[in-house]
């Protein structure tokens, strides 16, 4: 998968003209990333465990600095004001940027970035918890998030690009009923036996395989870990309560 940045500025390619920048010192410094859009879809970048610096050097120079998972990757960029609209380009990909309300918007057709002068809090991560009982898992439950790679991004999000993974978990006294979708429009439906113990639920799984583990966590959120037995993928997701 491409960078970010490269991603984002690929989306602006053929963008409309933003409202014009009024004067190089406004935009010149650091600027840190506190959405990210792609088409209908809003992400904070903090909740991927994520962050952006761009930086606005004098002379038509700039720095994109990217943070994900402890690994720190640095882009160039160039940017040039014409006629007083400002434009950046990298990787050979120009895209307009506009002022707007204080903030840097970077592309706004089909995808794009919006960034701040202060750098957005850390978000702070479910933590699992121990469940009082059973019944605290009881009801009909539908995977909202997936951990990819350390990144806890909407299943929305992966819908947009162009993947289909989707989950519900129905939990009733003594048994889980699993209906579980990843690269496929068919879903795969399971069920069985599960025990309650020291705080979780587990699911017994056909001989040979390990039993799944379902937590309760701090959110109010389940999170468990399905594995496609096509690909062997194991996908950690998070669930929330079915509407």
């Amino acid at each position: 998968m491409k960078k970010l940045l490269a991603i984002v500025l690929a989306l602006c390619v053929g963008c409309m003209l933003l409202p014009a920048v009024a004067e190089e010192a406004d935009f010149l410094g650091d600027w840190y990333l506190i959405k990210y859009i792609m088409g209908e879809q809003e992400i904070d970048p903090s909740m991927m465990g994520m962050s952006i610096t761009m930086t606005f050097q004098e002379g038509g120079t700039g720095t994109a600095v990217t943070v994900q998972g402890g690994a720190e990757t640095s882009n160039e960029f160039a940017w040039e004001l014409r006629d007083g609209q400002l434009f950046m380009t990298s990787e050979g990909e120009e895209a307009p940027v506009a002022l707007e309300d204080g903030l840097m918007k970077i592309g706004f057709e089909g995808g794009g970035m919006v960034l701040s002068r202060e750098a957005p809090a850390a978000a702070v991560a479910a933590e699992p918890v121990a469940a009082e009982s059973e019944e605290a898992f009881f009801g009909t439950w539908s995977a909202a998030k997936v951990n990819m790679e350390g990144s806890v991004i909407s299943l929305d999000m992966v819908a947009a690009m162009g993947l289909n993974l989707g989950a519900t978990l129905t939990i009733e006294a003594g048994k889980v009923t699993v209906s579980f979708a990843f690269l496929s429009d068919e879903a795969i439906v399971y069920e069985g036996e599960s025990s309650f113990a020291d705080g979780v639920l587990q699911m017994a799984m056909p001989e040979g395989q390990e039993a799944v583990v379902i937590q309760l966590l701090d959110s109010g959120e389940l999170l468990c870990t399905l594995t496609d037995t096509t690909t062997g993928t194991a996908l950690p997701l998070y669930f929330v309560p079915a509407e």
